[in-house]
Parts: C-alpha cells; sequence; structure tokens
C-alpha cells in the first residue's frame, strides 16, 4: 500500500532561500500541521477541557493567539480557532481532542492539506505587506501574536505577527494560491521597491 505523503503547493520552487536583490526573507512552512476547532465560548467547560488538552488557554479576545507545547492557537472567530503544530502530530492531537471533548458540542477537523504558511521576515516586512492590504500594521495594537484575517494582492489571508527580532510574520493562504501571493510577495518585496512609512504626522496649518 502506498503511503500518504506531503506535497509543497509551491510544486517545487525554492522555499527556503531568500530571493535575490530581496528587502525581505521569504520562506514557507512545510512540517506544521493545521486543526480547525470550533467551539462555543459560552461552553466554559469544553474550553477548559481543550486547554488541558492543548496545554494552555484557547485566546478569547479577538484577534489574538497563544502557544504552548510547540503550539499555537490563533483566534478565527467568535467560535473558531486553528491551532498549529507539527505536521507529524497533528492526527494523532486531533484525536486526542475528540477523545477529550467526547459528546460536547464542538467540532474538531484535520485541515492541514487546505492552507501554505509562508514566512515573511526582515525589516521591510511590515511595508511590503502593506503594500497589498488595507490593514495598518503600525497601529498601537499590533503586536507579537497579533492575528488578522483579511486580503492580501485581493486574495483571503491571514497575517500573522510573529516577532519583532527580527520582524517576522507568517502568512497563511489556501493552498491554490500559494504560488500566487509568493510570486507577488517577491516582487513587492524587491530592494529597488523599497517604500518608508512616515506615521502620522501632523497637520500643517491653516
Amino acid at each position: 500500500m502506498a503511503e500518504v505523503g506531503f506535497d509543497s503547493a509551491l510544486g517545487g520552487r525554492n522555499v527556503v532561500a531568500s530571493p535575490s536583490g530581496s528587502a525581505i526573507d521569504i520562506s514557507e512552512f512545510q512540517d506544521i500541521g493545521l486543526i480547525d476547532l470550533r467551539v462555543l465560548p459560552k461552553w466554559r467547560t469544553t474550553l477548559a477541557v481543550a486547554a488541558n488538552e492543548l496545554g494552555f488557554a484557547l485566546p478569547q479576545a479577538p484577534r489574538t493567539s497563544n502557544s504552548g507545547r510547540g503550539r499555537t492557537a490563533l483566534w478565527w472567530s467568535i467560535d473558531q480557532w486553528i491551532v498549529t503544530g507539527p505536521r507529524s502530530r497533528t492526527q494523532l492531537l486531533a484525536k486526542k481532542l475528540e477523545t477529550a471533548l467526547g459528546q460536547a458540542h464542538a467540532m474538531v477537523t484535520d485541515v492541514s492539506d487546505t492552507r501554505a504558511i509562508i514566512r515573511v521576515s526582515g525589516d521591510q516586512a511590515r511595508e511590503v505587506l502593506m503594500k497589498g492590504c488595507c490593514v495598518n500594521l503600525l497601529a498601537p495594537d499590533v503586536t507579537p501574536g497579533h492575528v488578522r484575517r483579511t486580503q492580501i494582492a485581493e486574495i483571503p489571508a491571514a497575517i500573522h505577527f510573529v516577532s519583532t527580532d527580527p520582524l517576522t510574520f507568517d502568512i497563511y493562504v489556501f493552498r491554490s494560491y500559494a504560488d500566487y501571493i509568493w510570486q507577488w510577495l517577491a516582487v513587492a518585496g524587491r530592494s529597488s521597491a523599497t517604500i518608508q512609512l512616515y506615521g502620522t504626522q501632523a497637520a500643517p496649518p491653516v
């Protein structure tokens, strides 16, 4: 019997090296699994059971995330989280969550093959992403851990602010858009196309 394998959505591209002449670094995560976890917030006992299995509490505030045990939970909507972790352990974790939750009003689905995760890092990462989306990544509440579902270059995507040192964002897109967003980042991130953000400026006197 043939074994089930994983192929990159980028179809053989060099997904670990920085594009030549780029102001940013681009790489793809190929060993990360995704679990779609849905629980109504009012079911506090169910949330506690999920937290016990994950090793940390699910983030309750919109556009936030929480991590522990090599896993991360991204707030996706009012009753939905995306849990990331090592791909090799994703099916086992999903089964453990299903068993622990039992007959609770919840849903656990392994969605590892639905999305590609592309990491963008470097001093110009924020500026490059803001070329393609309407999110103000300079806002005071946009700090490491921030999660924002939006559009980048007119395709649905989610941005996870990972770190400030170095400046790093993870971009979640459907696999069918992976090659498109990779090429867009490579072009928008060219050193020759860098831009400077001036931030908030005082209005001139009238």
